[in-house]
């Protein structure tokens, strides 16, 4: 039997703790305000030339309130303008709320977004995630309150609606696990010709009967699992928040005609992240071959 001196096992026990203080500091201190850009390409069927090459920027899960550093938003939104955007999409969970619209830290963001997006001529289209809706995700009064906030800031936000900019047709629907989602109404209004974007926040929704095979064709994109906040080794992603764990981050095929893209978000519900840095997404549009 191999026999450990004292000091050799305090050393390696010391070495083992610091570790550990090192990879919390960082989960907690340094990747939930570090964000990546991601550069993408987007293939849509029946692309007009007008939109070919132009870029879009997602950007999901601010989750403006008490746990998101107003400077790490302020820093990250106010950034877009240097992406060069035709178009910005935001994908849910504005807020972080319960009983009330944390009015201050929303302006604090909207002020970054909109100087970087609407004062330069860029449109900004969103719908609303979980989040937005208050506690347990069904006071419409609250959902209505922030909706009518964002719209004085400039967003064109699509609560159940369809969209058509330069012959780009864009839709929102209300998040899935609120009392306002009605998806069957948006999917009747796309065309049949060519692909449409669909802004739903929880993934699961592309899964619902009225985005289902033969009933709409194009691209869903969404936030709402912020990829798990944590990916480890071996185990891999432990807390997803919805049905289909396919849907955690990134590109999925859903099916032939629909594909599905989940940005992971810039915010978080508790401040820890790891192995999920935040994103901002930069699409560049290419007809579909």
């Amino acid at each position: 039997m191999t026999r450990i001196s004292r000091r050799r096992f305090l050393r390696g026990a010391l070495g083992v703790g610091a570790a550990g203080v090192a990879t919390a500091g960082y989960a907690v201190g340094i990747e939930p305000v570090w964000e990546k850009v991601r550069h993408l390409k987007l293939p849509l069927r029946g692309l007009s030339d007008t939109w070919r090459g132009w870029r879009v920027v997602q950007v999901s899960d601010l989750h403006a309130g008490p746990r998101v550093s107003p400077a790490y938003l302020r820093r990250t939104l106010a950034s877009l303008a240097g992406l060069k955007p035709d178009l910005v999409l935001v994908t849910g969970d504005w807020v972080t709320m319960h009983d009330r619209v944390p009015v201050d830290r929303l302006d604090d963001a909207m002020r970054a977004l909109v100087a970087a997006t609407v004062e330069q001529g860029v449109p900004v289209v969103g719908c609303l995630g979980n989040h937005d809706y208050g506690h347990a995700w069904t006071d419409r009064a609250l959902a209505n309150e922030l909706a009518e906030r964002l719209c004085d800031w400039g967003v064109m936000l699509l609560r159940n609606d369809v969209t058509e900019i330069d012959g780009l047709y864009v839709a929102g629907v209300d998040d899935l696990w609120s009392p306002d989602f009605s998806p069957a109404a948006v999917a009747a209004r796309l065309p049949e010709d060519r692909d449409a974007l669909v802004l739903c926040h929880n993934p699961d929704g592309i899964d619902t009967p009225a985005f289902g095979e033969g009933r709409w064709a194009g691209v869903m994109v969404s936030g709402h699992t912020h990829g798990g906040q944590c990916r480890f080794p071996l185990v891999g992603r432990p807390i997803l928040p919805m049905r289909n764990h396919r849907y955690a981050a990134g590109w999925v095929d859903v099916s032939p005609m629909r594909k599905l893209y989940v940005n992971v978000g810039l915010g978080h519900s508790h401040r820890v992240r790891f192995g999920v840095r935040p994103e901002v997404t930069v699409f560049e549009l290419v007809a579909a071959s």
